[in-house]
């Protein structure tokens, strides 16, 4: 009894010590298997976070992109208008300074300009407000003299001692320099370039030069990015990306850089301007960023807990929520956030794409509505905004399903037409205005008149800046006439 006792005992530990190490063993390839697919979904959440954080930096590129190129235009019209004016002051000896200066005065009215002057060899200038100023000393004299045309690096004005940016460009006579034309603006007329709203109103731009100092900015009180850098804390990465900036600085690069900032992350994208020696810095909050990849990163941990028990529900999840954070990022490039429209970037985008469908007659236009800064004065943003979408809800009321309009920046658009002789255009942007005043009817304030200028595309068609440069000097001779509201480009303008 005692023999079968013992065998009945051995006997029943051998299965039970297989069943434990069978156990163990399915425990340990479950744990492997648990642990293995934790670390997947893991290293996939971080290489999701890393593709996110590029899409958002692409997006961010793209907004410095069409800053750059507003900027340009900007300037470069200035520039041309300059040279312009000077050009019909070359030979004109024994003209009196007054005489001259009166023609100025309707130019400085016309464009929003503080002054404009005329500079003698000497430096001895007069302006069109009064002044007899000594510029000589002043860099911008010293280059126009040698036959360039520039824009000055943000400085103190010798009259009132506010912030200024001076274009200047030589004056010929008999071949050589003789005087020197200059036009000075309140630095403010930078700083509205910049006015351009991305990732939700959270994001801005400002204008600095290869030492860090600021030519414009949204934001008063900051002299030079590299001390604000660092003097906002997280002393070592502040540094680090202040030398990154600066070599980049030094090679005319693009580049981008995280950096700490007033107890909060900031990411800087930066690239020249091809202007002097200016940079355009565009920020964004690091929070902004976290906002759009950290939803992601929590999904995918929970995930990872519970990938056990629904490991393919868990990577749909993932699946979905790049898919939507991908849209979400979309969504903050490529759609204005007043109008619901495309944003500027994406209307740039499409352009060549429906000019290559649409082989016909086609016209680019720009607009803007005169007086429209007294409006926001006097009735307040929010009035402005209103109309403003009553501008675009009036062009879409007008436009067919391959044609584009977007607000650009401040009361700016630009509307992409097809057309089938110029009559019929015409009478669409009649149209245009008719709709505007029936869009506009109930809300408090006037409708102001839009000036539309309007350039006939050529096939091939040009590049953006041509587009844009033609239309405006197009609306530009329309601006403040209220007997018209548009006008065609024609060549005899770039005269």
């Amino acid at each position: 009894m005692i023999s079968t006792g013992s065998e009945r005992a051995g006997g029943g530990n051998v299965p039970k010590q297989e069943g434990r190490a069978l156990l163990r063993t399915t425990l340990a390839s479950a744990v492997a298997i648990l642990l293995a697919l934790t670390v997947g979904l893991w290293l996939y959440s971080r290489d999701i976070a890393r593709k996110m954080e590029r899409q958002v930096l692409q997006s961010l590129q793209d907004v410095a992109a069409q800053n750059v190129l507003v900027i340009q235009r900007e300037i470069e019209g200035k520039f041309q208008l300059m040279k312009t004016t000077a050009q019909r002051f070359d030979g004109e000896n024994g003209v009196t300074d007054e005489f001259l200066l009166a023609r100025l005065r309707s130019t400085v009215e016309l464009y929003d300009m503080k002054r404009m002057g005329i500079a003698e060899a000497d430096g001895k200038a007069r302006t069109t407000d009064g002044e007899t100023l000594d510029v000589g000393t002043r860099l911008y004299f010293r280059q126009s003299m040698t036959g360039k045309t520039v824009i000055t690096d943000t400085m103190v004005d010798m009259v009132d001692g506010l912030t200024i940016n001076v274009y200047s460009t030589p004056v010929y006579g008999g071949g050589t320099v003789k005087r020197v034309l200059f036009a000075t603006y309140d630095t403010e007329h930078l700083r509205t370039l910049l006015d351009v709203p991305c990732f939700s109103g959270e994001g801005f731009s400002y204008i600095v030069d290869k030492n860090g100092d600021v030519v414009a900015a949204p934001r008063a009180g900051m002299d030079n990015v590299f001390a604000e850098m660092g003097s906002t804390g997280g002393e070592e990465q502040a540094r680090a990306a202040v030398a990154q900036m600066r070599r980049d600085f030094s090679a005319g690069a693009s580049n981008s850089v995280r950096y700490g900032a007033g107890g909060q992350e900031r990411c800087v994208y930066y690239t020249p301007l091809q202007i002097n020696d200016w940079y355009l810095l565009t920020a964004v909050p690091g929070q902004v960023l976290n906002e759009r990849i950290t939803p992601v990163l929590r999904v995918t941990d929970l995930i990872c807990v519970l990938v056990a028990l629904v490991f393919l529900l868990g990577a749909g999840r993932v699946v979905y929520s790049q898919y939507r954070a991908k849209q979400q990022v979309e969504r903050l490039a490529y759609v204005d956030p007043l109008t619901g429209g495309y944003s500027a970037v994406r209307f740039q985008m499409l352009l060549p794409q429906q000019l290559a469908k649409n082989p016909g007659p086609a016209a680019f236009a720009v607009m803007d509505l005169d007086n429209f800064r007294m409006l926001n004065d006097v009735y307040g943003t929010a009035a402005g905004d209103d109309m403003l979408r009553a501008v675009w809800a009036a062009w879409r009321a007008c436009l067919g399903p391959e044609e584009l309009v977007t607000h650009r920046t401040a009361d700016r658009f630009m509307i992409l037409l097809f057309y089938r002789d110029e009559g019929q255009l015409r009478g669409r942007l009649q149209d245009f205005y008719t709709h505007l005043r029936a869009q506009a009817k109930n809300l408090d304030a006037p409708v102001p008149t839009p000036s539309i200028g309007v350039y006939p595309v050529p096939r091939p068609a040009p590049d953006m800046e041509v587009l844009y440069g033609r239309a405006a000097m197009a609306r530009d001779t329309v601006k403040g006439n209220r007997r018209r509201i548009y006008a065609f480009y024609s060549e005899e303008m770039k005269a």
